[in-house]
């Protein structure tokens, strides 16, 4: 075990940081569902190159697992959705919170959740939008 626990360390820190990045700036939508496999096999990886000095397979491997963190990154924030909303449909935010939305199909990049939120306009009305953080589409709900 004691081979192992340099790269569990660095996978535990990393995985620390893309949940903490995931839940404050993201709201729980960014998919981790390729990166958890990569950072447990990271841990394999980095107790059998690094020893031998093999440091061109596992800075690839390196390269490779930061291309997957930049394709989940949604392209939208909680943030940037409530700006979008505020500003496209000229409601004041009274909630905010993530729904689960369908996927086609299996892919590890995509999100399967959305921004959802409501508030009211200028006349007083309730309104829902769901916003995707992947398409940066925001869609009024009828309830």
């Amino acid at each position: 075990m004691k081979n192992y626990m340099i790269g569990l360390i660095i996978s535990a820190v990393c995985f620390i940081v893309l949940t903490f990045i995931n839940l404050y700036i993201y709201n729980n939508v960014m998919s981790l569902s390729m990166v958890i496999p990569l950072l447990l096999f990271h841990i394999v990886l980095f107790k059998y190159l690094i020893p031998i000095r093999r440091l061109v397979p596992y800075f690839l491997f390196v390269c490779i697992f930061v291309v997957f963190v930049l394709f989940t990154i949604p392209k939208l924030t909680m943030e940037q959705a409530k700006e979008k909303v505020a500003k496209e449909f000229q409601i004041v935010i009274t909630e905010e919170s993530t729904v689960p939305i369908e996927k086609n199909g299996w892919n590890p990049f995509l999100t399967d959740r959305a921004y959802f939120l409501r508030g009211t306009d200028a006349k007083g009305e309730e309104i829902s939008i769901m916003v995707s953080p992947n398409t940066e589409k925001a869609f009024k709900i009828k309830e």
